[in-house]
């Protein structure tokens, strides 16, 4: 029997109704039930919640045969669908976590765990300028097909949602309404301009761990979009940065 408080905690189910909206209710309250479901298909046992979880919930899980993996459960079925698709196109690279099983219909997601798997947010480790242009090439590929929102899309999802949180908030003192307008007018213009490659979409220190000596830096949590690979870049050139090109 799987513990519903240890599926789903009460401030990561408000989390995820600030971001999808009351509706999530229904989708919260089943989730027990569908991870006793997948749990039983895929042959895992639940261990542990990770932390997060403003768009997803995410379970650690120890499969049948012994490894560590992680159970993603997205609320929303074009999340889910994007994230696996683009899972599946970066399947071969070395820096991008493995898609171990999916369940598009109930927007779930089995993932390799990762050791120490620690996100570079949370790390001490120092990362190199070297290491970030080996990884970035494993990820900016050209598509014969335009399967995913271009980047101009993209940032205007991020607007808006910034403008939702904007509201209300004590931010919005200091950040007005024509300052958005402004700066979403700038992005949307630089969206349109560059190479149009599949670009992660959210990479962040946060969406980056480190998965030890022999793997490196491995990538998850994608929102994939195509436009002009400089943009992945954007959280990391304004990073500090210490001898020999260490990114504090």
């Amino acid at each position: 029997m799987i513990d519903p408080g240890l599926v789903l905690d009460g401030p990561t189910r408000q989390r995820l109704a600030a971001r999808f909206g009351d509706g999530t209710g229904a989708w919260c309250d089943a989730l027990p039930g569908l991870v006793g479901l997948l749990s039983a298909r895929w042959g895992f046992t639940v261990e542990a919640a990770l932390p997060g979880g403003n768009s997803s919930r995410t379970l650690r899980c120890r499969t049948a045969d012994g490894r560590s993996a992680v159970l993603k459960l997205v609320p929303e079925p074009e999340l889910a669908a994007a994230e696996i698709a683009v899972l599946r196109i970066w399947s071969s690279a070395p820096g991008v976590v493995k898609l171990l099983d999916a369940d598009l219909e109930h927007g779930a997601l089995l993932l390799e765990g990762l050791s120490p798997g620690t996100p570079l947010m949370d790390s001490r480790r120092q990362i190199t300028l070297p290491e970030l242009a080996t990884l970035m090439p494993q990820l900016h590929l050209r598509l014969a097909r335009n399967d995913f929102p271009s980047l101009a899309e993209r940032m205007d999802f991020l607007f808006q949602l910034a403008e939702k949180r904007r509201t209300g908030s004590r931010a919005a003192r200091f950040v007005t309404a024509e300052h958005v307008r402004r700066s979403r007018q700038a992005a949307l213009e630089l969206a349109e301009d560059g190479e149009k490659v599949l670009l992660h979409g959210d990479l962040h220190a946060g969406n980056v761990l480190d998965a030890g000596p022999e793997r490196g830096l491995v990538v998850i949590d994608p929102r994939p979009c195509l436009g002009d690979p400089a943009s992945d870049l954007i959280d990391w050139v304004l990073c500090p940065t210490g001898p020999a090109g260490r990114i504090k």
